[in-house]
């Protein structure tokens, strides 16, 4: 039993609990989302959201998470980030946005 609690406490550090940061003005908005993802387990195939990064068109705000994972990112081209959409379980395993078009 106290193996297994140990095991769980150490997952628990890949999970992402919250992002919070404030735009700062009416001008800026996303151009890019980043981050990493891990496996859970050598021996587990499930992929997770281990940290993301939010880049902007004046600044990038830091990598929330741990960032030891592969990394991937999604440049968003002629458009602004507007929501975002996931899906979780114990960890953050899929993320989406949603675009509105500069044009």
């Amino acid at each position: 039993m106290e193996r297994e609690k140990l095991r769980l406490r150490g997952l628990a550090r890949l999970a992402i609990l919250a992002v919070q940061f404030e735009i700062r003005g009416s001008d800026e908005y996303i151009t890019t989302i980043g981050g990493t993802t891990t496996k859970l387990a050598s021996n587990d195939d499930r992929v997770v959201v281990e940290s993301l990064t939010f880049y902007t068109n004046e600044t990038h705000y830091e990598p929330y998470g741990k960032t030891s994972g592969l990394p991937f990112t999604v440049p968003i081209e002629n458009g602004e980030v507007v929501g975002f959409f996931g899906h979780q379980s114990d960890y953050i395993n899929a993320i989406g946005i949603y675009v509105k078009s500069l044009n």
